[in-house]
């Protein structure tokens, strides 16, 4: 995949891999660029692809793409975007988790993130089958923030 820079659609040039990672890290979370990191993340590196999948702005189709990336560590910066979090179903929360349990650990720490009552309360579920001491300590550290909430 070839990303390259234009000035007036008159100069361009090739950006090598590192500068191009540079740029989509840098570019912000904006709507306008939904279309281009939509495109990014079809890049075939996985560092482009996880930076890509922390853009809140894409759409859920890509995002749920990325989900099922076959690199572990795109998967865990899904399970780090809040819009994800707040359209994904259990069902794919719990499939994501299943690949790789490090995704558990992301997810336990954006808990508040998933708006969805049902769906929060069963990947808690799910992590708390694991009996994961970090884990368990992770979901109480949740619960207190909501009893400071109330």
């Amino acid at each position: 995949m070839r990303i390259t820079l234009s000035i007036n659609s008159e100069h361009s040039i090739e950006l090598t891999y590192d500068q191009a990672t540079s740029v989509v890290y840098e570019l912000d979370d904006k709507p306008a660029l939904a279309d281009f990191f939509a495109k990014a993340a079809n890049h075939p590196a996985s560092q482009m692809r996880c930076i890509v999948a922390r853009k809140s702005c894409l759409p859920i189709s890509v995002l749920k793409k990325l989900a099922h990336d076959s690199h572990g560590d795109v998967v865990r910066e899904v399970a780090q975007n809040k819009t994800a979090l707040k359209a994904f179903s259990a069902d794919l929360l719990i499939h994501m988790m299943n690949r790789d349990f490090g995704v558990a650990f992301e997810l336990a720490d954006n808990l508040s993130l998933i708006e969805d009552i049902a769906t929060r309360d069963s990947v808690i579920n799910f992590m708390q089958e694991r009996g994961d001491p970090e884990m368990l300590g992770k979901i109480a550290k949740y619960y207190r923030s909501l009893t400071k909430q109330a």
